[in-house]
């Protein structure tokens, strides 16, 4: 049988052997759910949008033979990853797609996070799809979502480590490692997409594995938040302008500040470097909190969250300046 050492490497090493390995078969697969442009898109011609499933596939298949703990919300991340296939394939209308994504949530949260008061639970309950939601908002970009989902979830798992909740640092360290292969034909030329089978369950293991480390006692409710906040800022700002201006936010658009930066003429290269460099300093200031008291943690947020609307308010001018400018 294996020791915790020796499973803290393997359970790794083989999300990273599996990904790899559909990775390859899914590139030479590329007539297999095209991603045809659309309003809110970036790419200029069809790029098959299977990557998901190489990243949800191989977390899952770890994480049940693997991990002992938690298998649960391992079975919660199946059944949402196979609802998103499923709208990749046949386009799910959105009144069936959020339902389905309330209900999973429910029942991770009543059966996968542990008792909670009702209060909690309603808002954890939306939260998790709130979140669950946002990420697939921002896969948009070449090398965005994955590169937020190897940063985020590389910073639960250094924090779970360090806070001795071992089976949670490695849930983190195995998401990330079933990320990198999908990562590296990501990245700028994307030569495949992960479609919401991947995006929709990273965003739902993002909300979970968090709400779990919170649970556990591996970090405070506000580190998830600090963890992932600049997707989560960025794509709650965008949806919240939308709507006061009585857009239908859930509509394909290209109004998310990473989309600016491209149409701008920033490369889809440049454009992920930055929001790397955004998410290494949002990962440090996460860091930073670990082991201060609530309010102080709720200060530092408040802060950094105040630096993100500056930077976000920023890119909005040098929009209006740009649409100007076309203009003339």
């Amino acid at each position: 049988m294996n020791t915790p050492a020796e499973l803290s490497l393997l359970a790794p090493i083989s999300a990273l052997v599996t990904s790899a390995f559909f990775i390859w078969f899914l590139l030479h697969r590329s007539d297999l759910l095209p991603d045809r442009p659309n309003e809110r898109s970036l790419h200029t011609k069809a790029i098959p949008r299977t990557g998901g499933t190489a990243i949800s596939g191989s977390i899952v298949f770890v994480w049940l033979s693997s991990i002992h703990q938690y298998r649960l919300l391992a079975v919660t991340a199946t059944m949402i990853a196979i609802i998103s296939l499923v709208d990749d394939w046949k386009g799910l209308k959105p009144l069936p797609r959020f339902s389905a994504h309330v209900l999973i949530a429910a029942y991770a949260t009543y059966a996968g996070i542990g008792e909670l008061a009702l209060a909690e639970s309603l808002f954890l309950i939306i939260a998790i799809v709130w979140v669950t939601n946002l990420f697939n908002f921002m896969d948009g970009s070449d090398g965005l979502a994955g590169g937020m989902a190897v940063f985020g979830f590389g910073t639960y798992s250094a924090a779970a480590w360090l806070s001795g909740h071992r089976e949670i640092a490695l849930i983190g360290a195995v998401i990330v490692c079933a990320t990198i292969p999908f990562l590296v034909v990501n990245f700028h030329p994307a030569k495949l997409f992960m479609g919401d089978s991947g995006s929709i369950t990273l965003g739902f293991l993002a909300a979970i594995v968090g709400a779990l480390g919170w649970r556990e006692g591996a970090w405070s409710p506000f580190f998830p938040v600090f963890v992932f906040s600049p997707f989560i800022g960025d794509a709650s700002l965008t949806l919240l302008r939308r709507a006061i201006q009585r857009q239908k936010f859930w509509q394909a658009h290209q109004d998310h500040y990473y989309q600016k930066l491209i149409r701008m003429g920033y490369s889809h290269r440049k454009t992920a470097l930055f929001e790397y460099c955004v998410f290494a300093m949002s990962s440090i200031a996460a860091f930073a909190s670990i082991g201060l008291d609530g309010t102080t943690q709720l200060v530092l947020l408040i802060i950094w969250g105040a630096v993100l609307v500056t930077a976000a308010a920023w890119i909005d001018q040098r929009w209006i300046h740009y649409r100007n400018t076309c203009a003339e």
